[in-house]
């Protein structure tokens, strides 16, 4: 009788081990989860943000200016925010593009820019700085339909 109290009890210690080291994972989850949700945002506001400055300089000069030092450093702040790019909450980094551009993303031109941004996620510009001529294509065809 004394062997199957012990037993018992050793099994409850067990399980409620278990049980708070399974509550103390969801919280580190819910932690890491709310982290990137945060990254996520300040990534699609800086995209928007490079965007935003690309954009301006494209008008003022009437094209994409590679060799601008301006352009050139717009240019590689995007690449580095694209280079991962992973969107799993859609109107969320929308939402977020539009903010870090001042509104130069719209919902009505997001699918646009959505796909440009992929497409100069392919490039990897942040190591093979050849690339730049076709980022600079990409960026001249979205810049005309905005």
């Amino acid at each position: 009788m004394k062997l199957v109290k012990v037993l018992a009890t050793a099994f409850a210690a067990v399980l409620m081990t278990a049980t708070a080291q399974t509550a103390s994972a969801q919280i580190n989850l819910q932690k890491v989860a709310s982290t990137a949700a945060v990254l996520t945002s300040s990534q699609a506001q800086q995209i928007g943000s490079s965007l935003l400055q690309l954009y301006t300089n494209y008008k003022a000069a009437g094209k994409f200016d590679i060799k601008d030092a301006k352009n050139v450093t717009a240019l590689m702040l995007l690449a580095k925010n694209v280079a991962d790019l992973s969107i799993k909450d859609k109107s969320s980094f929308v939402g977020d593009l539009i903010k870090g551009s001042n509104n130069l993303v719209t919902e009505k031109n997001s699918d646009t820019v959505i796909n440009t941004l992929l497409s100069l996620s392919q490039l990897n510009l942040t190591q093979n700085k050849t690339n730049m001529g076709s980022a600079a294509t990409l960026l001249t065809g979205l810049f005309s339909k905005l």
